[in-house]
């Protein structure tokens, strides 16, 4: 079969959904299948290459690519063009810099505040040309539209009008759209209706939805109720892990108890502030306990909070920020205990949790939600602590037990068969085989 995937992430990005589908596109191409996938552009990359039996076509991007990285560095190198009539070096560095601030601000105060459907719609025109082009050449058998990015859904809403071109649409969801209010993907004041009336379009127009948590799919049945047989469960994939780094160790210190959070923070969706909390507590009752915490990810938008923690715990709080893939999952294996903190929705499963089970070790979760799809996740894992943030201080009796699980050396990594059991339905042939059958093939059997 030919399949044609719109995803905006695809390797070798490194978030969930590129990661994602990276895999499982590579394993269908090794399945038989022809295989085509149109992404964004990247520097540095052919904008059209053939990686493990998967046709990539990387499109638009360029201008805002180049854009994007002198506003996040804001520190222009050299002479600039754009101030080239500049008296010297020096005077060109200073103009160009509040020419980025000016920039960043008017991307801050008004382009964020009238982008739809996310901040990812310059790349829906090349995107659209590329694949309507595509299809013309020879027609797909599936369309997969993968979101985030919701620009790949309108994209392959506006492809599947043409059946002769297009057999079956699929929309495979990461992340909801209308209702993710949390970390919404655009002015939900100003696009609100839009949204819902788009996606219901969508989706009355898609052959079959994928999510990946029940939460999600009830969310979903409740809104559109005509739209409920369509949508399917597929949970997180356990992508296959890179090799981690054999230039030395990840943490400098050996003695140490390393708790390790690995993820993204975000102000509105997912804060560290209840885990701040336990762990500063339990420094305060064991003053002599050798522990540390180490953050690896983006946490930018919660800075403030990390930065009073920073001066009150010391080297105990170590902030990494973004690492590739390898050295992540380097930190994963040193690591005692790894941390995960749930979203503040009920219908969220942060994806890397199937990494953490993989490893065996033990696993923190601090939900903010009793109905929290993170410790439903981890009810059947033998090693796991379950916290609750209630809105206030931790309680004494959480902060003991907080205490006792971190500093009890008689834990012991699960066993590989108790391991394998636990993931058998995150394995990439159980994933791919969901997706096959949603998309109307099965895979063959090894």
């Amino acid at each position: 079969m030919r399949l044609l995937i719109l995803s905006f992430s695809y390797a070798p990005r490194a978030n969930p959904r590129a990661t994602r589908w990276t895999t499982l596109a590579e394993e269908f191409a090794r399945s038989g299948h022809s295989v085509l996938v149109i992404t964004s552009w990247q520097q540095g990359l052919p904008e059209q290459e053939t990686v493990n039996g998967v046709q990539i076509y990387r499109v638009g991007m360029q201008f805002l690519e180049h854009l994007r990285r002198k506003i996040s560095a804001n520190q222009p190198k050299g002479t600039d063009k754009a101030v080239a009539g500049s008296t010297g070096p020096a005077e060109a560095t200073a103009q160009a810099g509040i020419f980025l601030r000016l920039l960043k601000m008017l991307n801050q105060g008004l382009w964020r505040k009238l982008w739809w459907p996310d901040s990812t719609c310059i790349w829906l025109r090349p995107a659209l040309n590329t694949a309507r082009r595509l299809l013309a050449e020879q027609p797909a058998d599936v369309i997969i539209s993968v979101s985030p990015t919701f620009s790949a859904v309108v994209a392959g809403h506006l492809l599947a009008h043409n059946r002769q071109r297009c057999r079956r649409w699929i929309i495979d969801l990461g992340d909801p759209f209308s209702f993710m209010e949390q970390a919404a993907p655009n002015n939900i004041w100003l696009y609100g209706g839009l949204n819902r009336w788009f996606e219901k379009r969508a989706f009355l127009r898609a052959d079959g939805i994928s999510v990946t948590t029940a939460g999600t799919r009830e969310m979903y049945a409740r809104l559109y109720p005509e739209c409920a047989g369509k949508i399917t469960v597929i949970p997180p994939l356990l992508s296959p892990s890179p090799e981690p780094m054999a230039s030395g160790p990840f943490f400098p210190n050996p003695a140490a108890t390393r708790l390790v959070f690995i993820g993204t923070l975000y102000r509105h969706l997912r804060r560290p502030d209840y885990l701040l909390q336990l762990f500063s507590a339990m420094l305060q009752a064991r003053p002599e306990f050798n522990a540390e915490l180490h953050l690896i990810g983006d946490t930018h938008e919660c800075r403030e909070s990390l930065a009073s923690y920073q001066q009150r715990l010391g080297t105990r709080l170590v902030i990494h920020g973004p690492v590739d893939r390898s050295m992540a999952a380097q930190a994963m294996t040193e690591a005692d205990i790894l941390v995960n903190l749930g979203n503040e929705t009920a219908y969220q499963l942060p994806s890397k949790l199937v990494e953490y089970a993989a490893t065996g070790k033990r696993i923190v979760n601090i939900s903010s939600l009793a109905s929290d799809s993170s410790t439903d996740f981890l009810k059947s894992y033998p090693v796991a602590l379950c916290l609750q943030d209630q809105g206030a201080v931790p309680s004494a009796g959480q902060i003991m037990e907080f205490s006792r699980f971190c500093g009890d050396r008689t834990h012991r990594e699960i066993d590989a068969s108790a391991i394998e059991n636990f993931l058998r339905p995150f394995s990439l042939r159980v994933v791919a085989g969901r997706y096959g059958s949603l998309f109307g093939f099965p895979l063959p059997r090894p």
